[in-house]
């Protein structure tokens, strides 16, 4: 997620997104573009071949349009539950013991995240109004396109990006640079900003839904236009979330 401004003077394109209940501060915290992992259910997954497919009223059913959200810098919950709205915790019920499982897992999460890191976008009051310039947008990348297409040689991290050699401005992730086959392949060995990154609406796109699949390649689309994702606004983000087009967003 990230969001662009641009000054006329310099033409310096500057990244500064704000985010509630982030680790680093107690209150709202401006980061220069930020990551998650988000994860949706399939409607009718079957966890066994030898499942039936859930109903209508069963437990798999009552996720449907829900998500949950691995941010590691948030206060909130780890994974936490992704609505775009305010709704009460899932009801216990007698299900199998793989229903169980995954509510250990994930259903003890009662904070929506979207709510909780981004106020303003939930809040019609004029104290939680937030400049558009601090308003994210999000890219969303099947994991399968990010995988094979992402390349970091993590020079954005560098002191001084005109000395190589300067040293990282903080400690550096303790894991090799990711770069995946399809960047290695095209010799790509850093995409990180202007492909990831970089984000500008396509026209009418608060007007249009998202036609991101989590697999590269659908949607009739080619692999150029899927293999870095979909930028949307909020309220496409919810959708994208839910399938709910009547978003309420302030």
């Amino acid at each position: 997620m990230s969001s662009l401004s641009r000054t006329s003077a310099k033409r310096l394109v500057v990244e500064q997104v704000a985010l509630w209940n982030q680790k680093a501060h107690e209150d709202v915290v401006i980061w220069d573009y930020h990551v998650v992992l988000v994860l949706r259910l399939r409607a009718h997954t079957q966890f066994r071949p030898e499942d039936p497919e859930p109903s209508a009223g069963s437990e798999s059913a009552s996720w449907e349009g829900e998500a949950w959200v691995y941010d590691f810098d948030t206060r909130l919950p780890i994974p936490c539950r992704c609505t775009g709205a305010s709704r009460p915790p899932l009801q216990r019920r007698r299900a199998r013991a793989y229903h169980h499982l995954i509510r250990s897992w994930l259903g003890g999460c009662r904070a929506d995240y979207l709510v909780g890191t981004f106020p303003y976008a939930f809040d019609t009051t004029p104290s939680a109004h937030v400049s558009e310039s601090y308003r994210s947008l999000f890219r969303v990348v099947p994991a399968a396109a990010y995988l094979d297409h992402f390349a970091s040689d993590r020079s954005h991290m560098l002191a001084d990006a005109a000395h190589p050699h300067s040293g990282y401005s903080s400690p550096p992730p303790t894991y090799p640079p990711i770069s995946g086959c399809r960047a290695r392949e095209t010799g790509v060995v850093h995409n990180l900003m202007d492909r990831y990154v970089a984000m500008r609406l396509p026209p009418m796109a608060s007007c249009s839904l998202p036609a991101v699949s989590d697999r590269a390649g659908a949607e009739d689309r080619t692999e150029g236009e899927t293999a870095f994702g979909e930028v949307m606004d909020m309220a496409q983000f919810v959708y994208w979330i839910t399938g709910a087009r009547a978003v309420a967003l302030a």
